[in-house]
């Protein structure tokens, strides 16, 4: 039977889930699935209790400082782009990052890597196999309630609607839906938005999909 062998908290101190067998969850997937965890129950509240003490992690500096560390392992190359990418981040205008390019040339690595150095929170969403209903998000009113409905549904932390989250929007040339929807997501969200997409010069030209005015290529 698994077991918990680390509590672990964001930067606010708040216990956002816990490893088991090597893996982090969150704690409202460990809520889900607490019978078949052997040192975690929960109480009349419905509040993580554990069987003993266990010792604590942070989720910034152990779980996606791992992730990072991973990612770079199995991409080693140090591209130029890191530097625009920072550089984006620094200037603090608040605009969606577009970043766009044929299939295959790293796009998304590279963007995973910024966001695993620079944020704690990253919401990756890929719309060419996104199971978890992130156009119903938008079409909902693309407001931080949603984005939480969405993590919730993705087994992602809780969603922090500030500057230490990037909410990554891939392959969104698959929903003119969403990529109309870019201005109003950045109007309604506080964390940084970074869309990626193939191709998409060929289609921004069609009926369907409009430039997002107020954002930044």
């Amino acid at each position: 039977m698994p077991r918990a062998t680390h509590r672990v908290k964001d930067t606010g101190r708040s216990v956002i889930g816990y490893v088991i067998d090597q893996s982090f969850y969150t704690d409202d997937y460990v809520k889900e699935n607490i019978e078949l965890i052997e040192n975690l129950s929960c109480d009349g509240q419905h509040r993580i209790t554990e069987a003993f003490k266990l010792p604590e992690l942070d989720y910034k500096a152990h779980i996606i400082g791992k992730r990072y560390q991973m990612i770079c392992e199995q991409n080693p190359f140090v591209r130029d782009i890191q530097e625009e990418l920072q550089r984006w981040k620094h200037e603090g205008l608040h605009q969606v990052l577009q970043l766009e390019g044929a299939r295959q040339t790293g796009k998304t690595t590279e963007l995973l890597k910024f966001a695993y150095r620079n944020y704690e929170y990253t919401v990756y969403v890929n719309l060419a196999s996104d199971p978890y209903g992130f156009t119903e998000a938008v079409q909902n009113g693309c407001t931080p309630i949603e984005l939480e409905k969405y993590c919730r549904r993705a087994k992602l932390p809780r969603f922090a609607n500030s500057l230490n989250t990037i909410l990554i929007i891939d392959e969104i040339q698959q929903d003119a839906a969403v990529y109309n929807a870019i201005r109003t997501l950045n109007g309604n969200l506080a964390c940084d938005i970074a869309v990626t997409g193939s191709y998409l010069g060929r289609i921004l030209g069609k009926k369907d999909f409009f430039l997002p005015a107020g954002s930044r290529a």
